[in-house]
């Protein structure tokens, strides 16, 4: 297991991490705030961007997991962007990053046929 936070606290996103590793995602909510605070608190040293880089990776993953709609994909997509400059050449990053953009896709196309169907629907009513 990597770190994603320095010493000092952060013990619910090693958890979280912990958590993924086995499949089971509970208290999501807490592992992006968690994420979150370690981005705040890392330093500009080198040695931190690769913590950094895990932070904003494992935020992307637990936002994916929540995602259902378009528009949840676009901060999956942020985090892995940055990840990606953190950490370049992370086949993994890049692998994620190009199946949440084909997963906003895909939503984005969905909503707009049912958005669709739904005008067509109400046009019928009216007639």
């Amino acid at each position: 297991m990597v770190p994603i936070v320095s010493r000092g606290g952060g013990g619910r996103a090693m958890w979280a991490k912990d958590q993924k590793d086995r499949g089971r995602w509970h208290n999501c909510k807490e592992c992006v705030v968690d994420c979150d605070e370690a981005l705040r608190r890392r330093r500009a040293t080198r040695s931190e961007e690769k913590l950094a880089a895990d932070a904003l990776f494992l935020k992307a993953m637990t936002l994916l997991n929540l995602a259902v709609c378009a528009a949840d994909h676009e901060p999956v997509i942020m985090a892995l962007e940055g990840s990606l400059k953190l950490c370049p050449g992370s086949k993994e990053m890049q692998a994620k990053l190009d199946m949440a953009k084909r997963n906003r896709d895909v939503f984005a196309e969905q909503e707009r046929l049912d958005q669709e169907a739904a005008k067509t629907h109400r046009n019928k009513d009216r007639q």
